[in-house]
C-alpha cells in the first residue's frame, strides 16, 4: 500500500487553515512525508540553518514522538525557543504508521511577553502566529481527530502487513464460505 498524499494534503491544509499551525506528517522513522505549508516558519528555517540547532530541533521532535508512541496519546510540548508544538501517533490496529505534528506558534495571553520575544528575535520572528493558550488544546484536539481519520481511512498504511490487517483480509475474503 502507498500513502494517500492527496487525502493527506487536504487534511493538512484544512488543519492549517483553522489553526495557523504548520502541520506535517512523518513516517515512523521521523522523516517528513508531507507538510502544509511546505516550508518551515522563517524563524525555524533560520534557527535550523545552524547544524547544532537543527540537531537539537530534531531531537526535541523525536523525543516527543517517542513519548506519543509509548503513551498512544497526543503530546504537547514547547521547543527550546518557546514555540508550542504537538505530535499525535498514527496507528493501524496495533502498528505504528507515523506521526501527525503541528506547531511553530507562540501560545501566550501576555502581549508584552509576545512583543518581547519578537523584539529579541528581530525581523524573522514577525510572522510567528500567536494563539491563546486555551486554544492550543482545542486545535490539538482537532488534530487528534484528524490523526484518527487518517488512520481509519488508510491514508497512512503500515509498511508491512500487520497481523491484524492480515486477519481482517482473511476473514473478508472467506466471509461467504461455509
Amino acid at each position: 500500500m502507498t500513502v494517500n498524499t492527496q487525502q493527506i494534503t487536504t487534511v493538512l491544509k484544512e488543519l492549517h487553515r483553522i489553526s495557523g499551525f504548520r502541520i506535517s506528517l512523518h513516517g515512523i522513522d521521523f522523516h517528513e512525508i508531507a507538510a502544509y505549508p511546505e516550508k518551515n516558519l522563517e524563524f525555524c528555517e533560520n534557527v535550523q540553518s545552524n547544524d547544532k540547532e537543527l540537531a537539537r530541533c530534531i531531537e526535541c521532535d523525536r523525543t516527543a514522538c517517542i513519548k506519543a508512541a509509548s503513551t498512544r496519546n497526543t503530546v504537547i510540548y514547547t521547543c527550546r525557543y518557546g514555540l508550542v508544538e504537538a505530535v499525535s501517533p498514527l496507528y493501524d490496529f496495533d502498528t505504528l504508521t507515523g506521526y501527525l505534528m503541528m506547531g511553530q506558534v507562540l501560545a501566550s495571553s501576555d502581549e508584552e511577553k509576545v512583543e518581547e520575544f519578537k523584539r529579541a528575535h528581530g525581523e524573522i520572528a514577525k510572522n510567528i502566529r500567536t494563539v491563546m493558550p486555551d486554544m492550543v488544546n482545542s486545535y490539538v484536539h482537532i488534530m487528534t481527530i484528524c490523526a484518527k481519520y487518517l488512520t481509519l481511512s488508510n491514508s497512512v498504511p503500515p509498511r508491512g502487513a500487520s497481523l491484524a490487517r492480515s486477519a481482517k483480509s482473511f476473514i473478508h475474503e472467506r466471509l461467504s464460505d461455509k
